[in-house]
């Protein structure tokens, strides 16, 4: 399961969450209503969420029962607590930064508060108590929040290509050969489509043009994943230079966007990841590409990497 079994790890959980939801808010983001997306899909909450000392704080009851969890608040005391369907119990007191669960005491980044009459907690501990993944996402002006089952992997072979890559350029006839090899594995996987799915939705929000699928570009992204699998390295720049060099190679002369990724198993969460760079964020939402490519590749240890290949027609 996603969510840590083992409670002594939620202080690295809060931590890593933190880096993507406790982030300086832009002015940008405060004047309008915050919204939640939950698995791609905005969801509405009793209140919505606020920015209290720099940090994403959530609705706890309105979000949790969206996960099945129940939410106790005692106002005499001024104590919450949350159980969850699987029978953990965190208990909390406004205004303190102590939480216990399962009686075990943790200290808080933020402590529980009420804002409109409504008690208010982090994003990222909302997150960990619902188990799912959460990330503040400036460009959205909203809370992102993917489960596990919208996680779920379609089976990407590792070491699909049965052509190892060198550590130089291919000859026209080994070029050749490693695109009849891609072709007879099937040419795009299904993952590598719903990418191009997500990326025309976030270009439906941001009020543009959807990109179409290139199959030059998709060739040269699967190579770009693959020589990055193959060779160990993590760069835009590779045995045949950049981008623009490596689509030339592949017979492709128009202007190239790049985006790389290392690690996400997830089409989900390799965009989010993207969204929530300002610079990769650019990339995908260039009002002036009109195609794009997508090319995944899973080394035998099971890591993936990722590439996007964006372009113009003329």
């Amino acid at each position: 399961m996603f969510k840590k079994r083992i409670i002594a790890a939620l202080l690295v959980t809060v931590m890593c969450l933190a880096m993507c939801i406790a982030t300086a808010v832009p002015a940008s983001a405060r004047s309008g209503e915050i919204r939640v997306i939950l698995d791609g899909s905005v969801i509405r909450l009793d209140t919505p969420p606020q920015i209290v000392n720099g940090r994403v704080m959530v609705p706890m009851r309105s979000l949790l029962e969206h996960f099945g969890a129940s939410v106790e608040m005692i106002p005499s005391s001024r104590t919450v607590t949350a159980e969850t369907n699987d029978g953990e119990i965190y208990y909390m007191t406004i205004g303190s930064r102590v939480i216990s669960i399962n009686n075990t005491d943790y200290i808080l980044s933020e402590p529980p508060q009420v804002v409109d009459g409504r008690t208010m907690i982090t994003a990222q501990l909302a997150a960990y108590i619902a188990g799912v993944h959460a990330i503040w996402s400036p460009a959205a002006n909203a809370v992102i929040i993917i489960t596990p089952s919208y996680l779920t992997t379609p089976d990407f072979p590792r070491g699909l290509s049965a052509i190892t890559l060198p550590n130089r350029r291919l000859t026209a006839s080994e070029r050749n050969a490693w695109i009849d090899e891609y072709n007879r594995l099937g040419g795009p996987h299904e993952l590598e489509l719903e990418v191009v799915r997500l990326v025309n939705v976030e270009r439906a929000r941001a009020g543009l043009a959807p990109v179409r699928i290139c199959p030059t570009l998709n060739t040269v992204a699967r190579f770009k994943a693959q020589s990055m699998a193959d060779l160990g390295y993590y760069d835009h720049i590779g045995v045949y230079g950049d981008a623009a060099d490596l689509a030339r190679a592949f017979g492709h002369r128009n202007e190239i966007g790049e985006n790389l990724y290392r690690g996400p198993q997830s089409a989900a969460w390799a965009m989010a990841g993207w969204m929530n760079s300002e610079k990769h964020r650019e990339i995908i939402l260039h009002r002036h590409f009109e195609t794009i490519g997508v090319g995944i590749y899973v080394c035998d240890d099971g890591r993936f990497h990722w590439a996007q290949m964006f372009s113009v027609n003329r």
